[in-house]
């Protein structure tokens, strides 16, 4: 599959349950992103379905957002077993994305090689190592496949979260943070 996914007005009124002509309309007055391909056929890329769903409180499944039989990998990168073990289990439960966890460099090293991630969640404070190098070693490792990263900590100190998005990083969280909000951005970032 292609990074961008896009969908018909067709099928876009049928994951939502309208018809057609209200996708149509959606799509003249700005609410939803569309573009026209030469032939003239509006559509509508997955990210944007996303927002429009989530704006107007539509329920998308997950093989909605990527496309039947295609699951979605996150590797969870932090020495919290807890706590990557819960954010895992929450993000298969409710948005059919598989994780594996890794607790330190190494083992991050080997789970992206053998588990093929397309997004890493990674925390600022794995003992003694610099996270954010970390990060860039792992995209240095998944070269030329595309890896996106986000970065979560439990707060902002040294200025981390500037740091993070000035190195690359497509987000930064703040422990504790709320599964829904944080399956959201895995979401649209997974489909960028």
């Amino acid at each position: 599959m292609s990074p961008n996914r896009y969908h018909t007005t067709h099928q876009v009124a049928k994951l939502l349950g309208v018809s057609l002509p209200t996708v149509v309309n959606w799509v003249e007055k700005g609410l939803l992103d569309a573009h026209k391909t030469p032939g003239g056929h509006r559509r509508i890329a997955a990210t944007s379905l996303v927002v429009f769903a989530q704006k107007h409180n539509y329920p998308l499944a997950g093989d909605t957002l990527v496309g039947a039989g295609e699951t979605r990998r996150v590797l969870l990168i932090d020495d919290d077993r807890d706590c990557s073990e819960t954010v895992a289990e929450y993000l298969q439960l409710k948005g059919d994305i598989r994780s594996a966890l890794a607790e330190s460099p190494v083992e991050a090293g080997y789970k992206l090689a053998q588990f093929r991630p397309e997004l890493v969640l990674l925390s600022m404070q794995i003992g003694g190592i610099d996270s954010v190098d970390l990060g860039h070693q792992l995209m240095e490792l998944a070269s030329p496949r595309p890896l996106r990263l986000m970065a979560w900590s439990d707060s902002d100190a040294d200025g981390i979260e500037q740091r993070t998005l000035e190195a690359g990083f497509v987000a930064f969280l703040t422990k504790p943070f709320p599964l829904d909000e944080m399956l959201r951005g895995i979401q649209t970032h997974l489909l960028d």
